[in-house]
């Protein structure tokens, strides 16, 4: 069977495809970053910056969880630090040398090089750890002065003196010196409350979150709830302000049969360059102050409807985020939440919104499913605290992905997987889940944090 052309070069056939968006890519122009290939279109960058974001994530979740309280806690801390950062360093190289092709041998050599240095600085390390700590430094007090002595007064003839009132004045003896009061220090955080962004919960727990994004349209939205009450499943559900000020029985009903709702900014705009020119550039023009309101807005619209405020979870419009707009949203105290991924072509995107056949990013509503339910078989975690993302409205005129639902989630109860929303998936060890503290009449949907 004949191989399909490039994408870019029509006239060569396709050696592979990308790890990212499929596309069928030759060998002139493919890009190889760490043992994968992408298209020369920026989705290496993509695959980059989600590959650092999830590398922050599991070093503060390790960390979080096993405080170094004994020596050998410590070490392992300090060694889980430095292999975290050669890990970021490696990432960090291929996106500051990143020219779509290969990088050369000697930059990699180099490379190489810095680590075994590393690796010989973290070895000195374990061996000088057996030294005992310098003692802490003593702290200055200062002492207080003696007391002088009072000076003698003459004496006083015999004589009878009416009393008078003398003036308040300054006191004659010395003034007493108190020792400053001992220094406190204020405890600082190690590592902040919330990241920037997650695509994936622990993998310790047959756990799946159903996501569902919401933005002008509606029209697959009442089926979507009806499958959804009808099976028992709560999702999160992330709505633009168009959306709630648009369809408002539809929200409140969302809230009503306690699915969690988050942001999904307020006109779903493009918040970076990447149809432009296939970079994740912050679009010209999009400020701070402009991109905060934007979420403000469809913050303020839902309260206004339902008395209740979003879950502190947001999603980029047309998933066009980077790190600026990931550090602008956590300033208004927002996580961005994406999608699973899994090795090569694998993902729990259905991508449900492609609509053309004649798309490389089209599939029959039957190979979603069966792609989802057979996520990551291999690699033996399944798709335990995966992300699955949908849409509450289709373009699709037959064969609409929504009306497998039912398959989809029977199919994952059947393997033994718990549909849950995302504040449970993402749950500490021992943390109670939101479904567990509800009242045992079923009642107090869960809306907002």
């Amino acid at each position: 069977m004949a191989k399909a052309p490039c994408a870019a070069h029509p006239q060569a056939p396709a050696v592979a495809r990308c790890f990212r968006c499929f596309a069928p890519v030759c060998r002139a122009c493919r890009v190889r970053v760490l043992r994968r290939t992408f298209c020369p279109r920026g989705c290496s960058a993509i695959y980059l910056l989600q590959r650092a974001a999830a590398e922050d994530w599991r070093y503060f979740r390790r960390a979080a969880a096993s405080p170094p309280r004994t020596p050998w806690g410590r070490l392992r801390g300090v060694l889980d630090g430095a292999w975290f950062r050669l890990r970021r360093a490696r990432i960090d190289e291929h996106l500051r040398g990143l020219t779509g092709r290969v990088a050369p041998v000697r930059r990699l050599v180099l490379q190489r090089l810095r680590w075994a240095l590393a690796a010989g600085g973290l070895f000195a390390l374990a061996l000088l750890w057996v030294l005992p700590p310098p003692p802490p430094p003593e702290l200055l007090v200062a002492k207080p002065l003696p007391t002088l002595p009072p000076v003698p007064q003459p004496s006083a003839p015999q004589a009878v003196v009416l009393p008078r009132e003398e003036p308040a004045g300054p006191p004659t003896g010395p003034p007493s010196v108190s020792p400053p009061p001992e220094p406190t220090v204020r405890p600082r955080p190690l590592f902040p409350a919330r990241p920037l962004e997650v695509s994936r919960g622990m993998r310790s727990r047959k756990e799946v979150a159903l996501t569902f994004d919401g933005g002008s349209d509606a029209n697959a939205s009442p089926e979507i709830l009806d499958i959804l009450t009808a099976r028992g499943v709560r999702a999160t559900i992330f709505l633009t302000g168009g959306y709630v000020r648009r369809f408002p029985e539809l929200v409140r009903r969302m809230v009503a049969e306690g699915h969690e709702v988050a942001n999904h900014t307020d006109s779903h705009p493009h918040l970076t360059t990447f149809v432009q020119n296939r970079r994740h550039e912050t679009r010209p023009g999009l400020t701070r102050k402009a991109f905060q309101a934007e979420l403000l807005r469809a913050e303020e619209a839902f309260r206004a409807l339902t008395g209740k405020p979003m879950q502190r979870f947001w999603r980029a419009p047309y998933g066009e985020v980077n790190q600026g707009l990931l550090r602008w949203a956590a300033e208004l105290g927002y996580t961005h939440v994406g999608w699973t991924r899994g090795e090569g072509s694998e993902t729990l995107d259905t991508r449900d919104w492609v609509a053309d056949r004649s798309s490389h990013l089209y599939a029959s509503s039957a190979l979603i499913r069966d792609r989802i339910l057979g996520f990551d078989e291999e690699g033996g975690d399944g798709a335990a605290g995966g992300i699955i993302l949908m849409h509450l409205a289709s373009r699709r005129r037959d064969d609409p992905v929504h009306q497998r639902l039912p398959e989809i989630i029977d199919g994952l109860r059947a393997r033994g997987y718990a549909l849950v929303p995302v504040s449970d998936l993402l749950r500490e060890e021992g943390e109670e889940s939101a479904a567990d503290a509800r009242r045992p009449d079923g009642s107090g949907a869960l809306a907002g944090g």
